[in-house]
């Protein structure tokens, strides 16, 4: 009975494990396709409306999921930004975008958001490439290596 406890666990685990890897790569679509979709926002709330950008934020904070809320309820904060799913050259990409929101005139202001865009779109497709490629793969790992490790167990 334990031993049968102990294979489930170690299987359990393995394909958790795989599973974690391989959703660490749809979350770093899924936020850069919503950081996407913020700059263009931004863009016309700052373009049409002339709101300021804090305004803008805090009236749409609850259009976007928890990975990027938290980045926006960061700079609202003025902390600093850290994605856990990011690479360290992403992380600083988003921390310089946020740190310079603010500081331009209107038309300055859309050209900013319009350059850091298209360093967002650049990372949304290698992510979107990379989630295609390796997303289901390191699931199906996990779950082949807990079936190994059970096999190789009894």
């Amino acid at each position: 009975m334990i031993k049968t406890i102990s294979l489930l666990i170690v299987f359990l685990g393995s394909s958790y494990i795989g599973v974690e890897i391989s959703n660490s790569y749809s979350k770093k679509e899924k936020f850069f396709r919503e950081i996407i979709m913020f700059c263009d926002m931004l863009i016309n709330n700052i373009g049409f409306n002339k709101n300021k950008i804090g305004v803008v934020i805090e009236n749409n904070l609850d259009n976007y999921s928890g990975d990027l809320k938290d980045c926006l309820s960061s700079y609202i904060a003025e902390k600093s930004i850290d994605v856990e799913f990011l690479n360290k050259y992403q992380n600083q990409k988003i921390n310089d975008f946020f740190n310079g929101l603010g500081g331009f005139d209107v038309g300055s202001e859309i050209n900013y958001i319009n350059s850091y865009k298209l360093i967002f779109e650049d990372f949304y497709e290698k992510g979107k490439d990379e989630n295609k490629r390796y997303g289901t793969l390191y699931s199906k790992i996990g779950i082949i290596v807990g079936l190994i490790l059970v096999i190789l167990f009894v």
